[in-house]
Formats: structure tokens, C-alpha cells, sequence
């Protein structure tokens, strides 16, 4: 599932991430960005949302 991710402080010099969701859990909020696998704690998010291609 594609989403996409607004943060509190950036991250590489992004505060918005696109990538593809790979798991969760009580903490992280993992996403596929590139190839490259990247854990965001949940309390640096300000928001996510699902991305739709049409």
C-alpha cells in the first residue's frame, strides 16, 4: 500500500515521505522508499494517508 507521510521534524531533510508501507507495530511506522527501509516512531508523525493511482 502506497502512503504518504507528514512529520513533525524531517528526516533527511523531508518533513513529507512517499513510499510504500511494509509493517507497523505499537512504535514504528515502517515505509519502502527506493529500496531502502526506513522506521519512523509514531510520535514523529503528524499524519499519514494512503496514496491512490489512478
Amino acid at each position: 500500500m502506497k502512503i504518504e507521510i507528514k512529520l513533525f521534524k524531517p528526516i533527511n531533510k523531508e518533513k513529507v515521505l512517499d513510499g510504500i508501507l511494509t509493517k507497523f507495530d505499537k512504535e514504528k511506522v515502517f515505509i519502502q522508499i527506493n529500496s531502502e527501509e526506513i522506521g519512523i516512531e509514531r510520535n514523529g508523525i503528524a499524519q499519514i494517508k494512503t496514496k491512490y493511482e489512478w
